[in-house]
């Protein structure tokens, strides 16, 4: 929880960087994590499309459904952030079992 503190602190530093699959990666989980689901899916779509690395592809398109998921759904914020953590953790877990 302390990285996405420290990483809330430098949304608008990202914000001022070139567009790139790392920096819209960034701001689409930042605004996941936050409750934005919109922007977040704003950032993630062209992520997805931008991957090269399968692993990250599936990583992102993961992410990207599991908002999906949540805007068609409409949970309280409070579970949003209980459904993304555990997404983030099966996510990774997937990201390592593809390489």
């Amino acid at each position: 929880m302390q990285a996405v503190k420290r990483a809330r602190s430098l949304r608008e530093a990202l914000e001022l960087c070139s567009p790139c699959m790392e920096r819209d990666v960034a701001l689409g989980y930042m605004a996941g994590m936050s409750g934005d689901i919109g922007t977040a899916e704003k950032f993630l779509a062209p992520a997805v499309a931008a991957a090269n690395d399968p692993a990250n592809r599936l990583y992102i398109a993961y992410w990207l459904g599991i908002l999906h998921l949540l805007r068609a759904d409409g949970p309280k914020k409070s579970s949003h952030l209980v459904i993304l953590r555990w997404q983030m953790r099966a996510a990774a877990m997937l990201a390592n079992a593809a390489k």
